[in-house]
């Protein structure tokens, strides 16, 4: 009989003194408590690094700011389990969240458990957003094309997957995420757990929230490492359906080119705007949203950024 699978609770933090206590409080009233609580301070200048350090049981690494790429991949060098659960500092799980989660882990074949998700404002008010692929779907259909649909408070990563992948990229400090989703697709099996078993709060300056910077780092997360690596990645899947998913990434890669686009016209560089909504469109030639874009910017009319 195989020993029973640990699972390290990791919790990246940056000036996250507002948060933090919620956050791994949650993950001490789990019905199944992890093995471990690892939290990873990145050069926090509030008092998130005394918060996190107050609570019994839980290991503090402190690390020069480095963004939160950097603070994921410490977190999968630090951690003893063979899984890892990631809660960011201003996300909290509901109380059943590892419990639910340990049924698929002890599938040698899984890499990667996720489940839905409650977005919610500071004011309380919820929203759910979907789940795009079946729960029993292939590997490859949860990241292609909606890997955004994978929101790293509700993972559950198997630790040796993660340094096989290389670990997390820190020179992406936002969308570090979903390449790892797609390394790990490639090695081993998705599973999704529709029930949602994870709170997070939307703020307008997370990472996560739509800017300038996070459609730089789309652009490149696409046009850098995912079409060039989908092949490799996922050499076990047949041709016509590798070819049909970089369609769709390429399309993908068009709408954010288009918004980016969008950014640098509003910047006043309108050669470079124009530049860029003549590949989007090339890229995403039936996208009605890139066409008027791009339209629009030839006859420079201002267009906004999605807000």
């Amino acid at each position: 009989m195989e020993d029973r699978q640990t699972i390290s609770a990791c919790v990246a933090v940056y000036n996250g003194a507002d948060h933090i206590e919620r956050a791994l409080r949650s993950i001490l009233e789990q019905t199944e408590p992890p093995d471990e609580i690892l939290v990873v301070d990145d050069g926090s200048t509030d008092c998130s690094l005394d918060i996190a350090s107050s609570f019994e049981g839980v290991r503090v690494i402190h690390q020069a700011n480095g963004g939160i790429g950097a603070a994921r991949k410490r977190l999968a060098e630090g951690a003893k389990g063979d899984w890892i659960a990631f809660c960011d500092h201003d996300d909290w799980w509901e109380p059943s969240r590892l419990q639910v989660g340990r049924a698929f882990i002890e599938d040698p074949q899984v890499v990667l458990v996720y489940s839905g998700v409650w977005h919610e404002d500071a004011l309380g008010n919820q929203n759910s957003p979907p789940l795009h692929a079946r729960a029993d779907a292939p590997s490859i259909e949860h990241v292609v094309p909606n890997p955004e649909d994978i929101w790293t408070s509700s993972t559950l990563l198997r630790r040796r997957a993660v340094l096989d992948a290389g670990n997390f990229n820190p020179r992406f400090r936002t969308g570090e995420d979903m390449l790892m989703w797609f390394q790990l697709g490639g090695l081993g099996k998705i599973v999704q757990i529709p029930e949602r078993l994870v709170h997070m709060l939307r703020r307008a300056d997370s990472t996560s929230s739509g800017n300038k910077k996070q459609f730089e780092h789309g652009v490149a997360l696409y046009e850098e490492e995912v079409l060039p690596n989908l092949d490799m990645w996922y050499s076990h899947v047949p041709k016509e359906r590798r070819d049909a998913c970089k369609a769709l990434l390429r399309a993908k890669l068009g709408y954010a080119l288009a918004i980016l686009a969008t950014y640098e016209d509003l910047d006043g560089d309108h050669q470079s705007a124009l530049s860029m909504y003549r590949r989007a469109a090339k890229l995403s030639p039936k996208s009605k949203g890139v066409w008027y874009r791009y339209i629009r910017g030839l006859m420079r009319i201002p267009v906004r950024p999605p807000s």
